[in-house]
């Protein structure tokens, strides 16, 4: 029974671990199909976390179709993201942070500040990106990975990743009927909801 539990942590945390990469890797640039073809396990863990967490009953099913890479997504991304829209959405903590709404302000520096307190260094042509939602998501990732205090993944997801990923969600919503942008940011928000729980859970246990 000791093995059992054992192992069934080890997957539980490989599945979290695995879900913070999707959306780090998703929120950059590596949308390809490859990384798609994982939504569909990414949303029936979350989902079956959250159920567990909340004490309620869970999934028996995967509700969503795996998305599909291609022009349409791209072009829709862009529209989001990439300023040639109505209206861009910052993915960088600082722009919603700071009173300027601009780049590499307080929480630029404090969460290099965190990474750094783990000895994490973002590659110099990635340090203008240090606070972006890509880039903590994949240093949550790393504390999973390295089976860190949940003191300090919870420092990282109530004090920065789900804020700021609420409010990306919330703009997604509001500036989209792209299907699988819509599904992504649902599925993230309950991720981040549900990290939290746990994380309080843990440390209070």
């Amino acid at each position: 029974m000791a093995n059992d539990a054992v192992v069934f942590l080890d997957e539980y945390r490989a599945s979290r671990m695995g879900c913070y990469e999707f959306f780090s890797h998703f929120f950059s640039d590596k949308r390809q199909q490859a990384l798609l073809d994982f939504f569909p396990m990414v949303e029936a863990f979350v989902r079956g976390e959250n159920a567990f967490l909340s004490g309620g009953e869970e999934p028996t099913e995967i509700a969503t179709e795996v998305p599909k890479a291609g022009d349409e997504l791209e072009r829709d991304y862009a529209r989001l993201f990439y300023g040639v829209g109505n209206r861009t959405i910052a993915l960088s903590e600082s722009v919603y942070r700071s009173e300027e709404g601009i780049l590499c302000q307080g929480a630029w520096r404090t969460i290099k500040e965190l990474y750094g307190k783990h000895g994490f260094q973002p590659a110099p042509e990635k340090e203008m990106e240090a606070d972006s939602l890509s880039m903590e998501m994949g240093f949550a990732s790393l504390l999973v990975q390295q089976n860190k205090d949940p003191a300090d993944l919870l420092e990282l997801v109530e004090g920065h990743l789900l804020p700021v990923g609420k409010v990306i969600a919330r703009q997604i919503r509001e500036n989209t009927s792209n299907e699988t942008l819509l599904q992504v940011a649902a599925v993230m928000t309950v991720f981040l909801i549900s990290e939290k729980s746990l994380l309080e859970k843990t440390i209070n246990s």
